[in-house]
């Protein structure tokens, strides 16, 4: 389970999507970032220690990689422990509140908001030239949502790809909704 949007944002202790749909199995591999909640650098594999002794093994881009520093390793554990706690709690139900309101604001009627509970939300354009033409014009307007093309995504599946925090206000997520529904009805279809 590649879980890189889910680890540290869903269930109520971060652990992510089995933790939140209460999922248990020695037969899951696992896979996390620690790029985005924990805001570290670097991955990480959870499984059966007899999977765990194979990788370590077979597992050429972890042989050949330097071992990470007892500095991130401290790092790593200080965001768990962040993350766990009240403080992570917290954050995590105001980035809840932040996806439900913006699922509740965004609408519209020639792109589509891909359904999603992390922080990633997704809005399907079509088009390379739509997306990239969006990601400009919200440039302007002062945020900075990128575009997703091909080769990353399928073709005529061009999307902007954005990201809420808990640190987004109403009036930032409303502002960008309202920009939003500006730039869908003046830019031409795709």
């Amino acid at each position: 389970i590649d879980d890189a949007h889910g680890f540290g944002v869903l269930g109520k202790y971060g652990y992510g999507i089995l933790e939140d749909q209460r999922i248990c199995s020695d037969r899951i591999i696992y896979i996390g970032t620690l790029g985005k909640a924990a805001g570290l650098n670097g991955a990480f594999v959870c499984a059966h220690e007899k999977i765990i002794a194979w990788l370590i093994q077979k597992a050429r881009p972890y042989i050949y990689s330097t071992a990470s520093s007892p500095a991130l390793a401290f790092a790593v554990l200080r965001s768990i422990s962040l993350m766990e706690g009240e403080k992570g709690q917290e954050l995590r139900a105001l980035l809840q509140q932040n996806i439900a309101l913006w699922k509740k604001e965004s609408t519209f009627t020639r792109w589509k908001r891909l359904e999603s509970d992390t922080a990633i939300q997704p809005i399907m354009v079509g088009s390379n030239e739509t997306a990239l033409q969006l990601a400009r014009a919200l440039d302007q307007f002062g945020y900075w949502i990128p575009a997703i093309r091909p080769p990353t995504v399928p073709k005529g599946k061009a999307r902007l790809r954005m990201t809420l925090s808990a640190a987004h206000t109403k009036e930032q997520i409303e502002g960008l909704c309202n920009v939003l529904s500006e730039l869908e009805s003046s830019l031409p279809p795709s």
